[in-house]
């Protein structure tokens, strides 16, 4: 490359990042904020209803079964529509929706409002996964990713000290704390729909807020990187969904999700039970697992774009977080619970960026867009049943104990399979190794 094209490809590439990862970075933020907030409202929702562990852990998880069946849909149809009206239409009616789960009162009206509120905002990770790589080329995507990722430990990091401010808000105007916290927590998601309308650029071709020289390469690079891909694995859509690496990768995903859903929905449980400690303690405490995962996301992706490498990150940042889970299943304080759960986020937070630099790097078309959501929609499936299987053992058991170390096993599991992805053609012959 010459040095003007090196020069030419640093400007637009940062000119994008600062143009586009902020913006979808908090658009992140606020959805995993709305979807995890059970975990916090928890606390003082599941006695002012007398839900036991296993509705809560039932209706947590069922929002993953709304998001699994419509996922697939939504990005094909973000693909078809454009991302800018696709995913401000997510945005309004997951909104609403997280917004209404102040209004649940039995277990039924839990499971309804959580599975709506899953099917409300299916589509929206795989769509912005997707909308990468109409603007990032693959060999950037490993850090680009980490970037916008980061923000999912970001809202784990303040999720939980805002959770624990809106809670006090208990008894003000006859409302609980937790409906104080999913009404207030839901409606920046409908407000940024409006600003997503006027700020997001479907693809390079309509960037006007780029220079001439910076779009045209960015176009060219793009389409280039396009046909490299066709040429490897030309497949319509269906054939995507029988691909080998698209199921291996699936698989992958599942084990990973299963494993730290199943826990993360269930770790301020399990401090409170161990600590002693006050509903705001465990919630500031929180963070500092999700503080060091949000350091670990940046290596990785950084070190793994560098390097090549993606298959090795996954499995050893899988093969960690099922020791930091045998940790928490051994601990018994709540110090060392939160010792193990800094290991788990150090863990996961080391597999996530190269995996998706992975997914986001051999497909294109309609077969990426569907491929990408399917891999995703079968990965946070898992999310419905590690909550349930925690819920489950444990109110059979009493403990959370026997629960962990089945999750740590399912890391284990997903590092072992991790390892043996196979490499795949075309990123072997774009200099990249998988």
């Amino acid at each position: 490359m010459e040095r003007n094209d090196a020069e030419l490809e640093r400007v637009t590439l940062a000119k994008i990042t600062w143009r586009l990862i902020p913006f979808m970075a908090l658009l992140y933020v606020i959805a995993i904020l709305d979807r995890v907030n059970v975990g916090i409202a928890v606390l003082t929702m599941k006695p002012d209803l007398g839900f036991s562990d296993g509705v809560y852990g039932f209706g947590a998880g069922i929002f993953f079964i709304g998001y699994f069946l419509f996922e697939v849909p939504s990005n094909i149809l973000m693909e078809r529509f454009g991302a800018r009206r696709w995913v401000a239409r997510i945005m309004f009616t997951w909104g609403i929706l997280a917004s209404g789960m102040m209004f649940v009162r039995s277990p039924m009206s839990f499971y309804v409002m959580r599975f709506l509120l899953g099917v409300a905002e299916a589509g929206f990770f795989p769509g912005m996964m997707l909308y990468l790589t109409y603007w990032f080329p693959n060999s950037v995507r490993g850090r680009t990713v980490a970037r916008f990722i980061i923000a999912n430990v970001f809202a784990n990091i303040i999720g939980g000290p805002l959770g624990a401010q809106l809670l006090k808000l208990d008894g003000l105007y006859g409302l609980h704390g937790w409906q104080w916290l999913y009404l207030l927590e839901g409606i920046p998601a409908v407000l940024l729909g409006f600003a997503v309308l006027a700020y997001m650029t479907d693809k390079p071709e309509q960037a006007h807020w780029l220079p001439e020289d910076q779009r045209n390469w960015l176009t060219r690079k793009l389409a280039s990187e396009k046909e490299h891909r066709q040429r490897h694995h030309h497949m319509s859509l269906l054939q995507a969904f029988r691909y080998p690496r698209v199921l291996h990768l699936s698989g992958m995903f599942f084990l990973n999700i299963m494993a730290g859903a199943g826990l993360s929905l269930f770790s301020n449980l399990l401090l409170k039970q161990r600590s002693g400690w006050a509903d705001s303690q465990v919630l500031w405490l929180s963070a500092l697992p999700n503080i060091l995962g949000a350091l670990t996301t940046l290596i990785s992706g950084t070190l793994s774009d560098r390097s090549g490498e993606r298959r090795l990150y996954v499995a050893s940042g899988l093969g960690l977080a099922a020791l930091g889970v045998v940790v928490c299943a051994t601990a018994q304080t709540g110090l060392m619970t939160l010792v193990g759960l800094s290991i788990v986020a150090i863990g996961t937070a080391t597999a996530n960026p190269p995996f998706w630099a992975l997914t986001t790097g051999f497909l294109s078309g309609s077969a990426a867009a569907g491929g990408i959501a399917f891999i995703n929609s079968v990965g946070n499936s898992g999310s419905f049943f590690g909550p349930v299987l925690m819920g489950v053992l444990k109110d059979m058991l009493k403990s959370y104990v026997p629960a962990l170390f089945i999750l740590a096993a399912i890391f284990s599991l997903g590092a072992l399979v991790a390892f043996l992805l196979p490499p795949d053609p075309a990123l072997e012959t774009d200099g990249a190794r998988s």
